[in-house]
């Protein structure tokens, strides 16, 4: 059974846990890895929950020189209104905090830490020798990790081989010149671990392309597979759910509740004009801690609160539009210009059409537009999203069109089996 998979380490900053683009697409492409190929080494702290791999070493922040001495000052110089954030389910004031808060200091103080060296103890040595992997493959999300990855892909002779969810290649430490050190020696780190490989795994194919030309490796995409239902999902008889619905569910950070707002107003003037629509927002504890007061306009737009990831899927098809939004700020844009949202794949397994709202450039709008699953407004114009939305809500045929559409195309490309086929065959061409 385990025939032909190759023995993967993964090496990561926190342990590896279903959570964010790299976890969620790792939990659904390593779904079906034999337990006994796959091994998590990780600096920080293991996860309360949601852990992929069961085999796993945590070093601990020990292994970082001087981490005493650096964490003791963090701690004296952690601004108050992060510490508010901390304490966000137990203090009241944290939810009038201003989001767009610049932490400079405590940004300019991680910056430094992450270029600590890092000390690999015998026994660490051991448990890896032990596991033998085939290849070290890491979302390579810090300068420590970089080096972890170069370390033990060099000393046991074995490839590297990245998985960049993100593109925080041309984002981290390059906002600003207190960062001038961190960034030159995260692009260091970087050069020396694609020393090591042949090419790696890219979260969008926006950025699969950018990457390959770049780096001159070849890079593919792999994103968060889905098991698609092999039939259409008929959509919800409109009227049975109360009106048309249309859902969020996703994160409201990076200033994708200004959109979502956006989004609201424009609800409020389609209703008015007679079309009986509402927007349901699901959203993270701690997303809806901050921001649910400022998006909350009922009954246009209501709180829903959060769901678990195995309900996501079944609230899906109780809906009639799938709404996903990015924010239009220049602060944002930069951040998402390559990304691609791990909910697209299961809104288009949903097989319900999708409103997309953001920037024109940025990598999920333009992979919404090519999967011709949804609607995209693509500039910052309530009027616009009030044609889009009321196109959508009159029109059942339109929804069921752009929904099958959709459904199609989940079938094509996020399939789970086929989808992780590819990654057996892919990682095996890597590790030989």
């Amino acid at each position: 059974m385990n025939a032909g998979f190759p023995k993967v380490l993964v090496l990561t900053n926190g342990g590896l846990r279903a959570a964010g683009n790299f976890g969620l697409a790792m939990a659904s492409l390593f779904g079906g890895w034999p337990d006994d190929k796959m091994a998590n080494l990780h600096v920080g702290p293991p996860p309360s929950d949601g852990l992929i791999c069961g085999k796993s070493l945590n070093l601990g922040f020990g292994c970082v020189v001087g981490y005493g001495m650096g964490k003791a000052l963090f701690c004296h110089l952690r601004p108050p209104e992060l510490q508010a954030r901390d304490n966000a389910h137990s203090n009241a004031n944290a939810k009038n905090l201003d989001p767009r808060t610049t932490l400079n200091t405590y940004g300019v103080l991680r910056g430094f830490a992450d270029m600590l060296p890092l000390r690999i103890g015998a026994p660490v040595w051991k448990w890896i020798v032990q596991f033998s992997p085939d290849l070290v493959l890491s979302p390579l999300e810090s300068i420590r990790i970089m080096k972890l990855t170069t370390a033990v892909s060099t000393k046991l002779r074995i490839p590297a081989v990245p998985f960049l969810a993100d593109d925080w290649i041309s984002t981290m430490y390059a906002d600003s010149p207190l960062f001038a050190m961190p960034r030159l020696l995260l692009l260091s780190e970087l050069k020396r671990v694609l020393r090591r490989t042949s090419g790696g795994m890219a979260g969008s194919p926006a950025m699969a392309s950018e990457y390959s030309k770049k780096f001159q490796k070849t890079f593919v995409t792999f994103v968060r597979a889905f098991d698609v239902p092999p039939v259409y999902p008929a959509s919800p008889l409109v009227g049975t759910t109360g009106g048309i619905v249309i859902l969020y569910a996703g994160r409201l950070n990076a200033d994708r509740w200004q959109s979502v707002v956006d989004v609201g107003k424009a609800l409020t003037v389609v209703r008015n004009s007679g079309l009986d629509a509402r927007l349901d927002v699901y959203s993270l504890p701690e997303d809806l801690e901050m921001y649910a007061a400022r998006i909350s306009m009922p009954p246009v737009v209501n709180i829903r609160g959060s769901l678990q990831p195995n309900d996501v899927f079944g609230k899906l098809l109780e809906s009639d539009i799938l709404l996903h939004t990015e924010s239009f700020s220049d602060a944002q844009r930069k951040y998402t210009r390559l990304s691609l949202s791990t909910k697209i794949p299961q809104y288009l397994a949903a097989g319900r059409p999708i409103l997309m709202y953001g920037p024109g450039e940025i990598s999920v709008t333009k992979y919404v537009q090519h999967s011709g699953a949804g609607v995209v407004v693509d500039r910052n114009d309530i009027g616009a999203i009030v044609t889009a939305l009321t196109h959508l809500a009159s029109s059942s045929d339109l929804r069921t069109s752009l929904g099958r559409v959709g459904w199609g195309f989940a079938k094509e490309f996020h399939d789970t089996e086929p989808v992780r086929s590819n990654l057996k065959e892919f990682l095996c061409k890597c590790a030989h």
